[in-house]
């Protein structure tokens, strides 16, 4: 994928989709096999869920409830309050709609095609493309903005920085699986980084350690071990990349 965005004799090649390439990294197991079963019954047009947030399920519930007895809204909006968020770690769930958003996803892995991090223009000749590392800067910027404001509006306190020393509070399941039926690991609530591989914990905290050096002094070090000064121009460029 990178090569046929870098070189200059495919720049008319279309990529496709990658959740048709890869449906079962950004569709929950459920759907896919859902709709693996009705394609063996012969069905073609059906309509498959792909549900991370359970609304649709207490949705559904409820229009069936309404045409059974009368409706109260404000026992039925308890209960519903109360089967989301009775596990204080089930308050992420609400901007599911939004980090589990297919479309927000894909975005996201094409900027890793083509902004990838590794990708040097004198080793592979390319043209060599100025400001990438900034764009790819601002783009974060952008998701982390929209992702609070969704986070605003759901009554959540903003994304806290990641501390190598504290745990993780809020667990997650991606609901995923891989190609070979394997489900994608779920991480549990309050799981302790530490005890993760220590070799690229390490690597981390040295890497964010210099960076944090490298602002703190306004310069860093060239490939040729020479010294190159940060400032306004250049600074968010070189330490994006």
């Amino acid at each position: 994928s990178v090569a046929i965005v870098k070189r200059p004799d495919t720049q008319g090649v279309a990529l496709p989709p990658q959740s048709e390439v890869y449906p079962q990294l950004y569709v929950n197991a459920q759907a896919i096999q859902q709709a693996q079963n009705y394609k063996q019954q012969g069905q073609k047009q059906v309509f498959v869920q792909s549900n991370n947030t359970n609304n649709y399920a207490y949705y559904q519930q409820q229009q069936q409830q309404e045409n059974q007895q009368p409706f109260h809204y404000q026992q039925q909006y308890q209960n519903f309050y109360d089967q989301q968020y009775q596990n204080q770690y089930n308050y992420e769930s609400r901007v599911a709609y939004f980090t589990e958003d297919v479309n927000l996803n894909q975005q996201f892995a094409y900027q890793q095609i083509y902004y990838p991090a590794w990708f040097n223009s004198q080793k592979y000749s390319q043209k060599t493309q100025y400001q990438n590392g900034e764009a790819f800067y601002y783009y974060l910027q952008q998701i982390l903005a929209r992702y609070n404001l969704e986070r605003y509006a759901n009554n959540l306190p903003t994304a806290q920085p990641f501390q190598f020393n504290q745990k993780v509070q809020p667990g997650y399941n991606p609901q995923l699986q891989y190609h070979n039926g394997q489900p994608v690991p779920a991480r549990p609530n309050n799981i302790d980084i530490n005890y993760a591989n220590s070799f690229y914990l390490q690597q981390l905290n040295n890497m964010d350690r210099r960076i944090a050096d490298a602002i703190d002094g306004r310069q860093v070090k060239n490939i040729n071990g020479g010294k190159q000064a940060l400032n306004a121009e250049n600074g968010v460029e070189i330490l994006s990349n």
